[in-house]
């Protein structure tokens, strides 16, 4: 069984590296925020977490000065499945990772190769090889962050800064200001203390709007990022 899973994953890895190389980078779609990181960012991140120092430098140069290179992510959304892979890679993942990492490997000594010749002897063809090499890397990446070889650490949201006022004598809380670089939705805030009070306001949260009969300790938290926004305790 050990043999037969080993061959099926090298007939993986080969089936890998017959995937088209026009698409380059695909992250797997996550819920968008305020605070998200833009892709030719994320790409020079990732970029520069996965492949050696000197190379990553290159690398991502070649990005900056070739926005073409990243451009070609978006031509053709052909990958591999996500769920078949993960599937493939869970039978014998430790067998998997190092095979990505050979042909990772692979693929950057052809990309420093062809960067060096280009830089003693430049030329069209060359400057072609270079970018052909350096979409095959970035192509490469794109199968270790399916495969979850590799990850990309999430940014934690931004905590909008909302001030309330408590009107004891009325059982009220009005927001006074929102300070936050986009909207803030009352659905993203939770009453997390042990009081009470009427159902907060829908839609987004603006100046002047009021939660209406409380009682007790009322703890409001912004949930995206877990931190406590407001607490105040009624008599």
């Amino acid at each position: 069984m050990k043999n037969v899973l080993i061959v099926g994953t090298i007939a993986v890895v080969a089936i890998l590296l017959g995937v088209p190389l026009s698409s380059a980078v695909i992250v797997r779609p996550s819920p968008p925020t305020s605070t998200q990181t833009s892709v030719d960012s994320l790409i020079e991140e990732t970029v520069r977490r996965v492949v050696p120092a000197p190379a990553a430098e290159q690398l991502v140069s070649l990005l900056r000065d070739h926005p073409e290179v990243v451009q070609a992510m978006a031509v053709d959304g052909s990958h591999p499945h996500p769920v078949v892979l993960e599937k493939l890679a869970g039978s014998n993942s430790s067998l998997l990772t190092k095979l990505w990492t050979i042909v990772l490997y692979y693929r950057l000594s052809r990309f420093l190769f062809s960067y060096g010749v280009y830089a003693v002897l430049p030329s069209k063809i060359m400057a072609l090889r270079v970018l052909g090499w350096g979409i095959k890397i970035l192509k490469w990446i794109e199968v270790g962050l399916i495969l979850g070889v590799i990850d990309i650490p999430q940014t934690p949201p931004t905590t909008p800064d909302i001030t309330f006022e408590a009107n004891e004598t009325n059982r009220t809380l009005t927001v006074m200001s929102v300070n936050y670089t986009g909207n803030v939705l009352w659905s993203d805030i939770a009453q997390i203390g042990n009081g009470t009070c009427d159902s907060l306001p829908t839609g987004v949260v603006e100046a002047g709007q009021m939660i209406t009969n409380c009682s007790g300790v009322i703890m409001l938290q912004y949930v995206p990022s877990g931190v406590l926004l407001y607490t105040h305790e009624f008599p």
